[in-house]
């Protein structure tokens, strides 16, 4: 085996229901024990993210800290957001086994927290149209790398113009990160064009 330049993560439909609260999106993110998950379901083979950046590429922070298993601060997060009761989801993903075991884990780990999820398997190309289309809640992704560059994390997975067909199967919008990204396609210099995607990053 060799290293690959792959990030496997959940894109969290930023326009859906309860979705469009930056407090929901982190109660998800606190719910789940990220660490256990590469432990116990993929054998070690990976390392947890704390950005979308792959830590062996220039930009990304690796003294960054992801996401800690804290369920107290998920429901405190809900509660915050209006939820005091939990939300139902769908968690969409392919046939794939180890995606469809990811997926029933991440719907134990959510329900600790009050997060009531269906899973709903599809063949690859059917989940990936109804993610394209805006049509799941969460949806289980991966994505390898074209060239060994920042940017093709940042740009296809995140920028506002990728929206759907384009990879940003979040819908993810935010002007300045945007601005950031696009400001770091068309620096020459390459110190500055890495201190551009780190911010975007963060």
């Amino acid at each position: 085996s060799t290293p690959s330049l792959e990030l496997v993560y959940v894109a969290i439909n930023t326009t859906r229901g309860p979705l469009a609260d930056v407090r929901v999106r982190q109660a998800l993110n606190y719910a789940v024990d990220r660490g256990r998950i590469v432990k116990n379901l993929i054998a070690g083979r990976g390392e947890l993210a704390a950005g979308v950046i792959p830590s062996s590429l220039p930009g990304s922070d690796t003294t960054r800290t992801g996401y800690a298993f804290d369920t107290t601060r998920a429901r405190q997060l809900l509660r915050e957001a209006g939820y005091p009761k939990g939300i139902d989801l769908e968690l969409w993903t392919s046939t794939n086994p180890i995606y469809v075991r990811i997926a029933e884990t991440l719907q134990a780990y959510l329900k600790l927290s009050g997060v009531r999820v269906k899973v709903v398997q599809r063949e690859s190309a059917a989940a990936r149209e109804a993610a394209r289309k805006g049509g799941t809640d969460l949806f289980i992704k991966d994505w390898y790398a074209d060239y060994p560059d920042a940017e093709n994390f940042l740009y296809p997975l995140l920028h506002s113009a990728n929206k759907g067909v384009g990879g940003n199967v979040s819908f993810y919008a935010n002007a300045q990160f945007d601005s950031l990204v696009t400001l770091a396609r068309r620096e020459p210099d390459e110190a500055k064009r890495v201190a551009l995607y780190t911010q975007a990053d963060a």
